[in-house]
């Protein structure tokens, strides 16, 4: 059996809806807006995990440089 509930079905129905409220041009228009938003919100996820990834390393080498300036 397929996954069928009524909140799916609400949610289908009112797609339905809004595809039938909108022309074919605001469609593609709206397509093109969620996926450039969709874009920023990746390029905006990938930067932050490397901003983070390059101050956990910068961190970790700082630690290493402390443990052996100590042991000098």
């Amino acid at each position: 059996k397929i996954f069928y509930s009524p909140t799916f079905s609400f949610f289908k129905f009112l797609v339905r809806i809004v595809m039938h409220t909108l022309s074919h041009t605001q469609l593609r228009r709206l397509e093109r807006c969620l996926g450039l938003l969709w874009a920023s919100v990746l390029f905006l996820g990938v930067g932050v995990f490397v901003v983070c990834h390059f101050v956990w390393t910068l961190f970790w080498m700082w630690n290493i440089f402390v443990q052996l300036a100590k042991n000098i």
